[in-house]
């Protein structure tokens, strides 16, 4: 019985995890093309303070954001996609990123310009 309640404290807590949004705290991610640093908050829930910046032209977006999650429950059963992202916007363009480990996936669509990916790395 012991067991049986451990494994389903275990089920419980994981199922936060599955798609958790990272922590609060601020993070700067880049790669030879583009540096992007933001802030989560509201239990990293939401972004703040993101400065997007291209490496070859010096320019650079900012903006606010937050994390996105799918209703699974509403989800069409075929749907194999995440669980959830972070998402923001400029005059310009829109974001998506992972909930970023070392490695972040930023994804950008413009107005006029095809759609780009980015991989990115954590700095320390």
């Amino acid at each position: 019985m012991k067991k049986i309640t451990i494994l389903l404290a275990i089920a419980f807590l994981s199922s936060f995890t599955s798609f958790a949004q990272i922590s609060e705290g601020k993070f700067t991610y880049s790669n030879n093309e583009l540096s992007l640093t933001f802030t989560t908050i509201d239990g990293g829930w939401g972004l703040s303070d993101i400065v997007l910046t291209y490496k070859n032209t010096g320019k650079t977006a900012t903006g606010v954001g937050e994390w996105f999650k799918v209703n699974m429950n509403g989800a069409d059963p075929d749907y194999s996609g995440p669980e959830g992202w972070y998402q923001f916007e400029t005059t310009e363009c829109y974001f998506e990123f992972n909930a970023p480990s070392d490695t972040l996936l930023l994804m950008e669509g413009c107005k006029n310009m095809a759609d780009k990916k980015y991989e990115l790395k954590l700095q320390n």
